[in-house]
């Protein structure tokens, strides 16, 4: 191999590399729906983030309250795989985890029609 199939080799593995730390990380994202005691009177706020801590932070710098005025109401956890499955064979394979019933009907809707295999998506 060359001087420069191995330089671009390098940097092909390195950009997958962290393009799948990225989306690991960016799927691993929630949504958390408060109940805030304000002042000004009780309302709901969403925000989405890794941990119900970070949450909470984010939250309590946005609207300048303590952490004793959230209270929370629910954590959007409910996680669906993609899977693709051959019809013949009945061999199946994982194509993505931890998405989001919106983003697993895009990633679904993506794949063409197929006579000899199918895409869909179930709870994880």
């Amino acid at each position: 191999m060359s001087i420069y199939g191995l330089f671009f080799h390098s940097i092909t593995v390195i950009t997958l590399l962290y393009f799948t730390l990225h989306f690991q990380y960016y799927y691993t994202m929630t949504i958390y729906t408060f109940k805030i005691k304000h002042d000004n009177g009780n309302y709901k706020l969403s925000v989405v983030a890794a941990s119900e801590d970070i949450a909470k932070e984010m939250i309590c710098k946005a609207e300048k309250c303590p952490l004793s005025a959230l209270q929370l109401i629910s954590a959007n956890e409910q996680l669906y795989k993609v899977i693709w499955q051959g019809r013949v064979s009945n061999r199946r394979k994982i194509l993505r985890k931890g998405l989001t019933e919106n983003e697993a009907k895009r990633v679904v809707n993506s794949y063409p029609d197929s006579t000899r295999s199918i895409v869909y998506f179930q709870r994880h």
